[in-house]
C-alpha cells in the first residue's frame, strides 16, 4: 500500500496469489464479492469494470453480448480465440493481442490452457446477455476444442 490513499501497488506475488491456478479478480467496478488482495481498490468512484483472468484449462465461455458495455480482452499470454456469432469471423490472439467489441454484438470466446487476460468492461457493471450458439458456430466451437484435446 502506497503513503498516499490515492495510489495503489499490488505485487505479483499477490496478483499470483489470488488468481491460483485458474480464477478471476476484478480490479474496479462495482464489487459484489470480497477480493483478495484488492479489496481496496474495489472502492474506486469510476464503475468501469476491469479484471484479470487466468485460465489453467482449455474454457469456453458462455456466448453472450453485452447491451451497454464496450468489452476490451487484452491478451497477456496463451491463445483466445473470438468468434462473432452473426458473421462467423474468427480471431485467435496471442500474447498483445486486443479485442474491442461494441455492445449488441453476440460473441464466444475460447482460451486455451495457460492463457491469461486483462479485461476491461466500458462503462461498466453486469450486462451480460447469455445468447445461444447457432449450428455453425456449435461446430467451430467444437472443431476447435477438438485440436486440443487431440495434442
Amino acid at each position: 500500500m502506497s503513503a498516499d490513499p490515492r495510489v495503489h501497488f499490488i505485487e505479483g506475488a499477490d496478483v499470483d496469489e489470488a488468481l491460483g491456478p485458474a480464477g478471476r479478480v476484478y480490479l474496479s467496478g462495482h464489487l459484489e464479492r470480497p477480493q483478495p488482495h484488492f479489496d481496496h481498490i474495489g472502492d474506486l468512484p469510476d464503475p468501469t469494470e476491469a479484471g484479470i483472468t487466468r485460465y489453467a484449462e482449455l474454457t469456453v465461455d458462455q456466448p453472450h453480448l453485452h447491451e451497454l458495455n464496450t468489452d476490451f480482452t487484452y491478451v497477456l499470454r496463451g491463445a483466445y480465440a473470438v468468434r462473432i456469432i452473426p458473421t462467423g469471423e474468427v480471431r485467435v490472439l496471442g500474447e498483445g493481442g486486443l479485442c474491442v467489441i461494441e455492445p449488441g454484438l453476440a460473441h464466444v470466446c475460447i482460451a486455451s490452457p495457460g492463457t491469461q487476460v486483462i479485461f476491461f468492461k466500458v462503462p461498466g457493471g453486469n450486462d451480460k446477455v447469455p445468447v445461444e450458439l447457432d449450428g455453425t458456430s456449435r461446430d467451430w466451437v467444437e472443431a476447435y476444442c477438438a485440436t486440443f484435446r487431440q495434442s
